[in-house]
């Protein structure tokens, strides 16, 4: 969709491993920087333009997914509305969980789970 449209590439992502204490947020940011490395190495349309992590251990955290907040956050940073049928044709969600299938059945987005 990037090279196609040049449409932003949004990761929304839960890392509650952080909120735990398992991982520092400094250390998340190295494996987020090492992921889009190797994205690139693949393909060098095949970037992600923002990240958008949750760390909280809270299920009721309205950022943590499958609570639609990061998704919500995403559509206000990009301009996107999300009451608007004509931005809405736009905005595709891909996951790889039940909660991210959730998540954006909340939002109101189409999605495909991989």
């Amino acid at each position: 969709l990037k090279r196609t449209f040049n449409w932003p590439v949004v990761l929304i992502t839960n890392q509650s491993c952080v909120g735990k204490g398992l991982l520092t947020l400094s250390e998340l940011e190295k494996i987020h920087i090492h992921m889009r490395s190797l994205l690139l190495q693949e393909d060098s349309w095949a970037t992600i333009d923002r990240i958008y992590v949750c760390t909280s251990v809270e299920e009721r955290d309205i950022r943590k997914k499958p609570n639609p907040g990061m998704i919500t956050e995403a559509c206000i940073d990009w301009g996107i509305d999300i009451k608007s049928t004509l931005d809405m044709d736009c905005v595709f969600f891909i996951g790889d969980s039940l909660t991210d299938m959730q998540a954006a059945k909340r939002s109101g987005i189409r999605n495909r789970i991989l």
